[in-house]
């Protein structure tokens, strides 16, 4: 028996990679609070048979893909370094995402939260802000502000081509730590949408609201896109549209520092249309920023690690 054959469950974590070892951990972290946190499952079967299957996919491509490079190169039916060049980008481009997109839709399944906390969203709002912003910027209301404000919420839809500009620079550490942070951001927030359920004020408190948001076709737009979209009515803390625009102003930043004059105005205008259009509290967008400092140190240390144990070279050396 050879010593690759030999490495056993370690060895097999090394050859997956640290995105996918980090979705591994996830996964019975996942199970674990929504057993403790609600009220009931509805369709439980499938709760817990979506996000296996992505776990399954996560555990067994790379070794599957590896095993089909192999054949192919002794096969002499393509050279080494097209079908490496080709299976890293493969693996970048889409199956580290993978998982994250059935399990974040797979909370669509989830029955009854045992409580919500908007009282308490709002109740933080007013203790730091007197009253809460949602509420205070009913005096700016207009349809001009307000479709305004729905074109920069809508601005989120359009993050894939900051991971493309990322890439096609050839920032490729810049943008392995993008695509690790951007995956266990998102898994955390997951865990926070599961344990502190908040709805929003826009459906929360609908009928405290003095003033008509207003507005024209791309507001009723933007409202019927991101209802249909969304995978829970709980999603609101932290506020993931902010805290993802904040991560993509940050690595393009690092990886072209002119991007700062257009991007930090468009990122602070969207983080304002959150609470404006009635979406998000406050402290949902104040807590998006500690998450992305959390999740980039993660990553980087997370990255480093991986590379360490594996090579102790380039990061472009192993699975990612």
């Amino acid at each position: 028996m050879s010593s690759e054959n030999r490495r056993g469950f370690g060895g097999i974590l090394l050859d997956i990679g640290p995105v996918h070892t980090v979705t591994l951990l996830f996964f019975p972290v996942y199970i674990l609070f929504a057993v403790l946190f609600l009220d009931r499952l509805e369709q439980g079967n499938l709760d817990i048979l979506i996000p296996a299957a992505a776990l399954l996919g996560a555990f067994l491509l790379p070794k599957l893909r590896t095993r089909l490079l192999l054949k192919k190169i002794r096969a002499g039916t393509k050279s080494r370094e097209e079908l490496i060049k080709r299976e890293k980008r493969l693996r970048s481009s889409l199956l580290h995402f993978v998982p994250l997109v059935i399990i974040y839709q797979n909370l669509s399944f989830f029955g009854t939260p045992n409580r919500i906390y908007d009282s308490e969203a709002l109740l933080i709002d007013e203790i730091i802000f007197g009253r809460s912003p949602v509420f205070t910027m009913q005096s700016l209301y207009s349809d001009l502000l307000t479709e305004t404000m729905s074109i920069f919420y809508l601005i989120y839809l359009f993050v894939p081509f900051v991971y493309f500009f990322v890439y096609i620079k050839g920032k490729e550490r810049t943008y392995r730590e993008l695509e690790l942070t951007t995956i266990f951001m998102h898994y955390i927030a997951l865990m926070f949408f599961i344990a502190f359920p908040v709805e929003g004020p826009k459906y929360h408190y609908s009928l405290d609201f003095t003033s008509e948001l207003g507005g024209w076709s791309l507001t009723k737009f933007n409202e019927h896109i991101f209802k249909s979209v969304r995978s829970t009515a709980y999603d609101c803390f932290p506020s993931m549209h902010s805290g993802l625009f904040i991560l993509v102003t940050y690595s393009m930043f690092r990886t072209d520092r002119r991007t700062l004059f257009f991007m930090l105005p468009i990122t602070t205008l969207l983080i304002t249309s959150t609470m404006y259009l009635r979406y998000h509290y406050a402290i949902d967008v104040i807590a998006a920023f500690p998450l992305v400092v959390i999740c980039v140190l993660f990553s980087r240390f997370h990255l480093k690690l991986w590379e360490r144990i594996k090579y102790s070279k380039s990061i472009e050396e192993y699975p990612v």
